[in-house]
């Protein structure tokens, strides 16, 4: 179990530049106590062993600054999640490289909820306004969480139109929460925080540089079942949460435009690969209308209740209302594919979980095996 002292080291090894997102991954998954590594290089140097050796970490220094930052946390400055808490975000958990912290100010359960990112250009045109306030409205009533990265223009709006239907939303930051860029969304973002939650996996004190958005943007399709893609140019940072958002087998949505308009060309680009498009927010819903249909209950699901098989709980311990994977359940256990899909098939066979479209799966409300008396 861990303490403060394992999340301290656990939040210092974060803070080592010579240790990206994937390397803490791989550290996470392969050590049962990875924030050893932090003290122990030689230990670090063979779980990474297939990749550049990042040396001996500043133990001091690095726990220095972790300690200053849970001092500022416990002050209430903001509050911060790692992947090895039970807190943090299970759809996150699963992309290829989650950050291995997440700094947040607001109410961090709402990154438990179903969530649409709604993204697009920072130059939106009128049709693209309209479009953007119209579907991030209509989700938010219906219950998504909606989630943006409060920059100018689409972003934005996104996030005014939510908080208006009384929804809630997420902004995810390329900086440090304590940076208050762009500064002329400050009143849009003190909402975010009160009434929705404002994330970045940067510490307080990380400055906005160019090179942290399209990690940032990583988050935003992490944290949401589904992207949405309203207005962009071809070369617009939009396409890379896409890109991020097809890497992690989430959902990808369009918005038509007229074909003349540079702010269509993206949207465009992105159904000619294979996007969903909609013209309605009922297009989504719609969609994920299989989904909803199955209400979770874990009384209807316990193990107490039910036989469940002990080659077969990895994978059940990691399934529940949110849709996962394949891909996912890969990653999470280090399995081969086909024992992940050996024990999915049996345990769909034994109605303990139901596959939905694009090899997604969520446990079941009513699995009928019982045990033996």
């Amino acid at each position: 179990m861990m303490n403060k002292e394992s999340i301290r080291d656990w939040l210092a090894l974060s803070l080592w530049d010579n240790l990206g997102p994937r390397d803490q991954e791989c550290l996470r998954t392969a050590l049962p106590e990875p924030w050893h590594a932090l003290s122990d290089a030689h230990l670090m140097n063979s779980v990474l062993q297939n990749k550049k050796r990042p040396g001996n970490p500043p133990v001091e220094h690095l726990r220095n600054q972790a300690d200053k930052l849970i001092s500022l946390a416990e002050k209430g400055l903001f509050s911060f999640v790692t992947t090895i808490n039970t807190r943090y975000p299970k759809l996150l958990a699963n992309i290829p490289a989650p950050p291995p912290v997440l700094y947040y100010v607001g109410d961090v359960s709402i990154l438990h909820k179903p969530a649409i990112a709604v993204i697009g250009t920072r130059r939106p045109t009128g049709y693209g306004k309209n479009v953007a306030e119209y579907f991030a409205e209509s989700l938010a009533k219906e219950g998504y969480v909606i989630v943006s990265g409060l920059a100018m223009g689409i972003d934005s709006i996104a996030h005014i139109a939510t908080l208006k239907a009384n929804g809630k939303t997420v902004a995810v930051l390329g900086c440090g929460l304590d940076n208050p860029y762009p500064k002329t969304n400050r009143t849009i973002r003190e909402k975010i925080e009160k009434e929705g939650c404002v994330v970045s996996e940067f510490p307080w004190g990380t400055p906005p540089n160019p090179g942290q958005f399209p990690r940032r943007n990583r988050i935003i399709s992490g944290l949401s079942v589904g992207v949405l893609i309203v207005e962009s140019t071809e070369k617009s940072g939009a396409l890379i949460t896409v890109g991020h958002a097809v890497d992690q087998n989430r959902d990808v949505f369009a918005v038509p435009g007229p074909i003349f308009s540079p702010e269509s060309k993206g949207p465009l680009r992105v159904l000619q690969n294979g996007a969903y498009p909609v013209a309605e927010p009922k297009d989504i819903t719609s969609f994920y209308s299989l989904q909803k249909s199955i209400p979770f209950d874990d009384q209807s699901c316990s193990e107490e209740l039910y036989e469940i098989d002990s080659d077969h709980k990895p994978v059940w311990d990691l399934l529940d209302t949110t849709p996962v994977t394949i891909d996912d359940l890969m990653n999470a256990l280090q399995w081969e594919s086909s024992e992940i899909q050996n024990a999915l098939l049996k345990m769909e066979l034994l109605g303990l979980i139901t596959q939905l479209p694009g090899q997604q799966y969520v446990r079941n409300i009513k699995p009928y095996r019982q045990k033996e008396q």
